[in-house]
């Protein structure tokens, strides 16, 4: 029960920093400060000593990086291990990202990986290395492209799908 309760805690406070770090706007916040002023179910879980604890595992594990008294940035990793609670919280805005990309067989386990990130974004397939997705996830999807440093085989196009 335990560490399924520490399991959950864990996750609660993922999904609060990528409610924070929501948009590129915000790079750093008070984590401790907005997380132990909030009203969220989870946390009422959790004591001041065990979410520092949950936070200093999260820059131990190098999903978040310290910037300061009490600040915090989510990192390109953090970003990559927060994608389903990411994916909980993109909005449908009718609009329809198509996401193509090339990686080389050379590189099958970057491409296996890369792949594996964008179907848990949200992304599904419409031909072979071509992938639509109806979020807004623009932001996200720039951070795990930077993440895989597949740039140079990566296009993300946004527009309307008419029939």
């Amino acid at each position: 029960m335990k560490n399924n309760l520490q399991s959950v805690n864990k996750s609660v406070v993922r999904e609060v920093i990528v409610r924070l770090f929501k948009t590129s706007v915000v790079e750093t916040a008070d984590l401790l400060g907005l997380i132990l002023e909030t009203k969220y179910k989870g946390f009422q879980l959790l004591k001041k000593g065990e979410l520092r604890r949950k936070v200093s595992e999260l820059i131990k594990n190098g999903e978040i990086k310290k910037q300061g008294e009490n600040k915090y940035q989510l990192t390109k990793y953090g970003v990559v291990r927060a994608l389903p609670a990411i994916k909980k919280i993109l909005a449908k805005d009718g609009q329809t990202r198509v996401l193509v990309f090339d990686i080389p067989e050379s590189k099958r386990k970057l491409r296996d990986s890369f792949r594996s990130h964008i179907k848990t974004l949200g992304f599904k397939k419409h031909q072979q290395s071509v992938w639509v997705s109806e979020y807004d996830c623009e932001n996200w999807m720039l951070k795990i492209i930077d993440y895989h440093k597949v740039g140079n085989y990566t296009s993300l196009y946004i527009g309307k799908h008419i029939w």
